[in-house]
């Protein structure tokens, strides 16, 4: 059986919410379907790997925040709705966007002045952290961020020092530790 747009509404939203979720389900019939009054529709295209970046950019800015949640975790989603969703006034959307490996540089640095201090640690732990955005949550005052910023690959050999004398014992082994390894690391390459 051949669905068209057309012959959308004659279907069920259980019938649409698995054809959103289908990977063959053409761009046109996710589009389509980005427009359906189930969010639980529009969930599944936003959930689908296939769907095209302009209709994520739509859903984006859908009213049901679990949509919105959806579009934040998906990892096609292009950086500048990303962007967009940092702005969104649900601390869980934030947080998703500051877990997206397509998260741009700018966008984590604006997250880390976030007041939710499980979203700013989010940023210390994504990748694309730099490492200035790292210097200043290292100085955040939450220890969970403080860690993430040890831990991140990203973090300067200056933010490790100035961590090795954290007041929390669990924040200061770890970047001594951490420091060490990349010390030895880096006489490893050069012996190469």
């Amino acid at each position: 059986m051949k669905v068209t747009i057309e012959s959308l509404n004659d279907f069920s939203d259980e019938v649409k919410e698995r054809l959103a979720q289908r990977t063959d389900t053409s761009a046109v019939l996710l589009k389509a379907l980005a427009f359906d009054e189930s969010a639980y529709v529009r969930r599944a295209v936003a959930e689908n790997k296939n769907t095209p970046t302009e209709t994520l950019t739509l859903l984006a800015k859908d009213e049901n925040e679990y949509v919105r949640w959806v579009v934040a975790k998906n990892k096609n989603t292009p950086p500048e709705t990303l962007a967009q969703l940092a702005e969104d006034e649900d601390s869980d959307i934030r947080g998703i966007v500051a877990e997206n490996k397509n998260t741009s540089v700018e966008t984590l640095a604006l997250l880390a002045q976030d007041k939710e201090r499980w979203v700013r640690s989010e940023v210390a732990q994504n990748k694309n952290t730099s490492a200035e955005t790292l210097a200043v949550l290292a100085k955040d005052v939450d220890i969970d961020v403080r860690c993430a910023v040890v831990e991140n690959k990203n973090t300067s050999v200056e933010t490790l020092v100035m961590l090795s004398k954290d007041k929390e014992l669990c924040v200061s082994e770890n970047a001594k530790k951490v420091f060490k390894e990349r010390k030895e690391k880096g006489k490893t390459n050069m012996e190469r």
